[in-house]
């Protein structure tokens, strides 16, 4: 096995290995990643030469991160290799492939979803629109629909209920406002655009998972 970190062929424990975890891209959208890869400095002034100038202190307060290859045979590894641990005779580092390399050295973990401004639901009336007109798919315009829905917790009262007579829908005398679900898609757009990241909608804009709406009770706790 070859490790090149920034170019340079890191040295290995003697029978060295290691886990090395293979997501389902198409699943989760990452790729690989390893939970652990140790390479001593005692006497090893190769991964000195690499390693040697990182202090702990440095290790806390910031993220540390290297080019690496992973060479084994007919298999190469490409991403990035990032400091975990460091002491005077070994550093603990974790290897990230592709997706999972741009999540481990721009993680957004200091961004909340709560504090981000991804905008508000409508505060449509429903004496001022049907059911039909608050049914839109997203391929007419819509950025969110108001489905009938019931909280288990409060069975008793409807949210956006119809009746349905001659052929018609209304909305149900009971209703106390109409509440929003939002297009998860619209959301993902917002949140891109509030922290600054560009991504190409083009494929989920034209798979059926454009249609994939989010429940009410995150609508309302984002303050969309």
């Amino acid at each position: 096995m070859i490790i090149l970190v920034n170019g340079k062929k890191a040295m290995l424990k003697s029978g060295f290995s290691f886990d090395y975890v293979s997501e389902n891209r198409l699943f989760l959208g990452r790729d690989g990643y390893t939970l652990s890869m140790a390479f001593p400095l005692k006497d090893c002034p190769e991964n000195i030469e690499i390693f040697g100038q990182i202090h702990r202190a440095d290790v806390t307060k910031n993220n540390i991160n290297f080019e690496c290859s992973i060479i084994s045979g007919r298999t190469s590894l490409f991403g990035t290799l990032s400091v975990v641990k460091i002491s005077e005779t070994e550093v603990e580092c974790q290897f990230s492939e592709g997706r999972c390399a741009q999540t481990v050295t721009n993680p957004f973990e200091d961004v909340f979803i709560t504090e981000l401004d991804l905008g508000c639901g409508p505060t449509t009336d429903q004496s001022t629109i049907t059911p039909v007109q608050a049914w839109k798919s997203i391929d007419s315009g819509a950025n969110e629909v108001a489905l009938p829905w019931v909280n288990e917790n409060s069975p008793s009262v409807p949210n956006n209920w119809v009746n349905l007579e001659s052929n018609v829908y209304t909305w149900d005398s009971e209703n106390r406002m109409l509440s929003w679900q939002p297009y998860l898609i619209v959301i993902a757009k917002r949140i891109c655009d509030a922290i600054g990241y560009k991504y190409d909608f083009t494929e989920w804009e034209q798979s059926p998972m454009r249609h994939i709406i989010i429940c009410n009770i995150l609508y309302t706790s984002l303050k969309l």
